[in-house]
């Protein structure tokens, strides 16, 4: 019969159906293979270095690979830090090895455990003696089949039996990864125009909060979540006013933590983490000009900031003195960004 007529979920004593489960399985990891969050089972040495790695607790969702399982997925979990064991290189030649979390299913040609009730059916492995370049075990000749998800690869130098960190390249991502949005929107920094937005601090000496002035809108508050691993910050100062005769130069960027300093974290800061600096430089004509300024940036998140309320400062500074007057925002000006939190950025990023 093609359709399943016992669908796993009808009580007892009816029978559940293997392929059925792994199915829901499938739909509940949204088809996509991968770690179960952030952090799970990563690959680390020994906390005192030897002939081994540690895998330390995660989960992870897994394709069924095998001949006619498309559509099911297994899900596996490490409760504890696990070592799994390598081999040393002789004095010919380095290896690389993949550490793999692996489902041996017999209904797909896996092999049958000693005890069929225990198992294990799902394990951590190393195939061993790959090329360096691979970073799936499915890539590797033979094991294209394989019900796997790579966690790693070690890479060994020769006569080496002890793996360091450094050894260790991390290959496994979030399945699912979340994101979220927060976005910060004013159109107009102020009632009306006065000397108070103009830009007067230099870069030299930390910036300022720009556009400056009581009552401006230049910082705004946002919860972080507790899974956010980087954050990618698109930031907009809309109609930048610089002066006839004038010709600043200087940077802007955003500044972000949750505790305030005058000047004195590094850098001359007023919050503790900052985005890449943007440079600004405008020509020298006899006429005022305006211009929009534009920053976009990814920055990792710290642990310290997770899951509490931090603020977000538009900040600049001159890098020359183009006297008073030279840099400003006024009533027709704005400030905007968007923050969006991600649990995992694609490899290219991390870079």
């Amino acid at each position: 019969m093609a359709v399943d007529p016992v669908p796993w979920f009808i009580q007892a004593p009816a029978e559940h159906s293997a392929e059925v489960a792994r199915t829901l399985a499938y739909q509940a990891i949204g088809g996509k293979e991968g770690l179960a969050r952030a952090g799970d089972l990563i690959v680390r040495a020994l906390p005192v270095p030897g002939g081994a790695v540690q895998v330390l607790p995660g989960a992870a969702g897994i394709l069924n690979r095998g001949s006619g399982g498309g559509g099911q997925a297994y899900v596996g979990r490490v409760g504890a830090a696990v070592t799994v064991p390598i081999a040393a290189t002789g004095s010919g030649g380095g290896r690389s090895d993949l550490i793999v979390f692996r489902v041996d299913d017999p209904q797909y040609g896996g092999q049958t455990p000693d005890s069929p009730v225990e198992g294990p059916y799902i394990r951590l492995d190393v195939v061993s003696g790959v090329n360096v370049s691979v970073t799936r075990v499915q890539d590797v000749p033979g094991h294209e089949a394989d019900s796997a998800v790579t966690l790693a690869r070690v890479d060994l130098p020769a006569s080496t039996g002890t793996v360091t960190d450094a050894m260790v390249t991390p290959l496994a991502t979030v399945a699912s990864p979340r994101r979220e949005e927060s976005v910060f929107a004013r159109p107009r920094i102020a009632a009306d125009d006065t000397p108070e937005r103009n830009l007067t601090a230099s870069v030299g000496t930390g910036g300022e909060f720009f556009p400056g002035g009581g009552g401006v809108a230049n910082e705004f508050q946002v919860v972080i979540p507790e899974w956010a691993a980087y954050a990618v910050i698109d930031a907009s100062w809309l109609s930048i006013y610089y002066g006839a005769n004038r010709n600043p130069f200087g940077d802007y960027w955003l500044e972000f933590g949750d505790e305030y300093r005058p000047h004195t974290w590094p850098n001359k800061q007023q919050f503790e983490f900052a985005t890449q600096h943007f440079s600004f430089n405008a020509p020298l004509t006899a006429d005022e000009k305006t211009t929009n300024w534009l920053l976009m940036d990814t920055v990792p998140i710290a642990e310290k900031l997770r899951g509490k309320r931090a603020t977000f400062a538009f900040k600049a500074g001159y890098g020359n003195s183009p006297g008073a007057g030279s840099v400003w925002m006024n009533s027709q000006g704005g400030l905007g960004c968007r923050i969006t939190f991600v649990e995992q950025l694609i490899a290219a990023n991390l870079a």
